[in-house]
């Protein structure tokens, strides 16, 4: 069965809101391995995404070997 690794995903996005999207991706798979791309989330808005089922988080703007380092760290966790 084919699955989806890691999906990055950004907060603000133009058609539907990040949060919203999280939703739905977790309807899809609760243990989905979640990046968030953000430039502007305080410390409540990451601990409640955490709470959620975030992995973790990449400000923006990033470099390639960072979010490398992040997508690397999660899949060894598998």
């Amino acid at each position: 069965e084919a699955r989806i690794a890691v999906v990055i995903l950004d907060l603000d996005m133009p058609d539907i809101a990040g949060v919203v999207c999280f939703r739905e991706l977790l309807k899809i798979d609760a243990g989905i391995n979640v990046i968030i791309a953000t430039g502007y989330a305080d410390r409540r808005m990451r601990d409640e995404l955490i709470e959620m089922g975030v992995r973790d988080f990449i400000d923006k703007p990033f470099d390639f070997p960072e979010l490398t380092k992040k997508i690397r760290g999660l899949l060894e966790k598998k």
